[in-house]
């Protein structure tokens, strides 16, 4: 793995605390909803990604490609609304750090189900000892800092 590649997923990793903080502040300046905080979120982030794509003018896909994308390939956007609307509601209620942790627990459980069954396009990589060695000690994780 190219170490730039590491360290890209670690800086994105340290911007989520951050975005869970942001948007959670954001939810108090407008008022205290948030949905109105995330779809202001979303926004912003539209006009971020359009700005990218007039900057770097990447191809556009050809309609039958469009066409052909399964439903569930759709949903990206979906399940990051309830993503954002969830740290927005549970940061100033958790903190980042328990907020971070479970939603690291999360995401791992969810990653080896998906590796594991190879679904939604990842290649299957089997449950293994380590992998639940992994699992166990975030999990253990959760606990020791829920305590605290």
């Amino acid at each position: 793995m190219p170490l730039l590649a590491l360290l890209f997923a670690l800086v994105a990793g340290a911007l989520i605390a951050l975005q869970f903080g942001v948007n959670a502040a954001l939810r108090g300046y407008l008022g205290g909803s948030a949905f109105f905080a995330t779809l202001v979120s979303y926004a912003v982030g539209t006009l971020a990604s359009l700005a990218c794509l007039l900057a770097l003018r990447p191809a556009l896909p050809a309609w039958n490609r469009i066409a052909a994308v399964p439903w569930w390939a759709w949903t990206g956007g979906a399940i990051g609304v309830g993503y954002v609307t969830a740290s927005v509601l549970l940061a100033p209620k958790l903190g980042a750090t328990r907020l971070i942790v479970l939603v690291v627990a999360g995401q791992l459980l969810a990653s080896v189900l998906l590796d594991h069954f190879g679904l939604i396009g990842y290649a299957a990589r089997p449950f293994n000892g380590w992998r639940a060695l992994g699992c166990a000690l975030l999990v253990a994780a959760v606990f020791i800092i829920k305590a605290n």
